[in-house]
């Protein structure tokens, strides 16, 4: 047994003795018999090794003590420490009976020296006789290492300082013929093959740096790499035409530098304090040759090596801006007139509402065409179309900028006023001097595609103050109106009334009685003689 496995054996040792006392002083302890725990302390003591014996209970108070008495020891405490250089000693947590209930614990101080004492007692005479054949053994071992391993070894290393790329390994003809199976040989082999993998591997490194050069220069967009102190190291074609600078002026440039301007100075103190592996975004505009360029930035940080580095992918939104603002005026606009939709008008009288101040009014106007569908129907949709442009381009110079002109279906539109000076009356003279104008307007005659045609407006107004439910409440007010200008006769105006509500909920109760008796055959039909002036 060698000194480095004595205190493994040790703690076994005196484990197994712990074992025996565990469950009666587990016993002790669970009946407070301090009498038997302390017999059964001074009962290790029996053991030469052991020089003290403690047990504390569940609280680490001493429950229990016992000392052996002192003994001169025949060897010194500095040779001790040398053999044996932990301190030694066992403990165990103390529980009742099988349940994991902790009573306290036990803790056996060891005599080092005794327990030194017995190791050299024992182990003196083997030790010699182990040293001596140790020694024998070394010496037959290195002969036979050196001729074995250490000499071929050395003419392998010299063969490998010496590897030629093409052919790899080249070793003298006797290691060959000694060393052909063995494992010299198949490390020489082994060398061989890995030599050849390296050689493909760099050239497939070689080929990948290439098309990463590639990739990286033939790219659409515009890619700049940074290093830690944010200075440019690399710049693709796709950057210069962006950043409007060739690559020489560039590269080792700062980030500030590019095309001046606040942005890449903010943008650069933010970078510094972006975290690694995060990404962010950022918006600019770049100028190049006299236009202004939208451009989106995603950032990455990232470490190689042990080195900080930044990219910045950069991308031209000139179409993506475009494609946006084709959709917002699809989405918004109507396609035939230019003019806001139903959407935005809509859009627009709710801010209206919302932002309404106390006392305030503005005024919804829908106006409708009379006998459109007439002339659709007669002459076709191209000239329909171009008479609802030729309307609309007469009616646009009488809107003021802060009115809304949208057309929210066939030949219905809508001008929406957020606010209206004068009185929430019908003789509001702005309103009526802007409804009798536009009036006037429409019947002028309008000559489209060879076509003299006369056509006439009629317009409902509503007017709000923000406490209104919803827009369509006051949409639905004006359009109530409208059908009272329509049953006056037509190109003329009327603002909607109270007392109109009754008339236009009578008016939708029987629509929806006349869907109804239509749906479940409710209609008779009686035929009525006809007579002419002779009977």
């Amino acid at each position: 047994q060698t000194l480095q496995q004595e205190p493994y054996r040790i703690q076994k040792e005196f484990n197994d003795i712990l074992s025996i006392v565990e469950r009666p002083l587990s016993q002790a302890l669970f009946r407070l018999d301090t009498t038997f725990a302390q017999q059964q302390a001074e009962s290790l003591l029996y053991n030469p090794a052991i020089q003290q014996a403690t047990v504390f209970d569940e609280n680490g108070q001493v429950f229990a003590q016992a000392k052996a008495p002192s003994i001169a020891p025949s060897i010194s405490n500095n040779v001790a420490g040398w053999l044996l250089a932990e301190q030694l000693s066992v403990s165990r947590q103390l529980n009742f009976s099988e349940i994991e209930f902790p009573l306290g614990s036990i803790l056996l101080e060891l005599d080092r020296r005794y327990l030194v004492e017995q190791i050299i007692s024992v182990n003196t005479q083997l030790f010699a006789q182990n040293l001596v054949k140790d020694i024998l053994l070394a010496l037959l071992l290195s002969f036979l290492f050196y001729a074995i391993v250490t000499r071929p070894v050395k003419q392998l290393t010299w063969s490998l300082a010496r590897v030629d790329e093409a052919n790899g390994v080249s070793v003298p003809g006797s290691f060959n013929a000694m060393h052909r199976n063995d494992e010299l040989g198949r490390l020489k082999n082994t060398f061989n093959e890995l030599w050849l993998r390296l050689t493909k591997a760099l050239d497939a490194l070689d080929r990948s740096h290439q098309h990463s050069k590639a990739m990286i220069t033939h790219a659409a967009d515009g890619i700049v790499v940074l290093n830690h102190s944010l200075h440019i190291q690399v710049v693709n074609g796709a950057a210069e035409k962006l950043l409007h600078k060739t690559a020489e002026e560039l590269t080792s440039a700062p980030l500030a530098s590019i095309q001046g301007g606040s942005f890449w100075t903010s943008l650069q103190s933010s970078l510094k304090d972006l975290p690694v592996d995060q990404v962010m975004t950022a918006e600019t505009t770049l100028s190049n040759q006299q236009k202004l360029v939208p451009v989106e930035i995603r950032i990455s940080k990232y470490e190689v090596q042990g080195e900080t580095e930044l990219v910045l992918l950069m991308r031209d939104l000139s179409e993506r801006k475009e494609a946006q603002q084709r959709i917002n005026r699809l989405s918004f606009y109507d396609s035939l007139t230019r003019l806001p939709n139903r959407t935005l008008m809509t859009d627009h009288l709710q801010k209206s509402m919302d932002d309404m101040k106390p006392g305030g009014f503005g005024a919804l106007i829908i106006l409708d065409l009379d006998r459109f569908k007439t002339i659709n129907d007669a002459l076709g949709h191209n000239v329909g179309d171009q008479l609802l442009i030729e309307v609309v381009n007469g009616i646009m110079p009488l809107v003021s900028p802060n009115t809304t002109f949208a057309r929210v279906g066939g030949d219905e539109f809508v001008f929406l006023w957020g606010c209206v000076r004068g009185d929430m009356e019908e003789s509001n003279v702005s309103i009526n001097h802007f409804i009798q104008k536009v009036l006037l307007e429409c019947s002028k005659p309008k000559h489209v595609e060879g076509h003299d045609l006369h056509v006439t407006a009629s317009m409902g107004i509503s007017f709000f103050d923000g406490s209104e439910e919803s827009t369509a409440t006051i949409l639905r007010q004006a359009d109530t109106a409208l059908y009272k200008a329509k049953e006056q006769g037509r190109n003329t105006f009327a603002f909607f009334q109270d007392d109109m509500k009754s008339l236009s909920d009578a008016r939708l109760q029987m629509e929806k009685s006349l869907h109804r008796a239509l749906k479940e055959d409710e209609f008779e039909v009686y035929y009525q003689p006809q007579n002419n002036d002779k009977g």
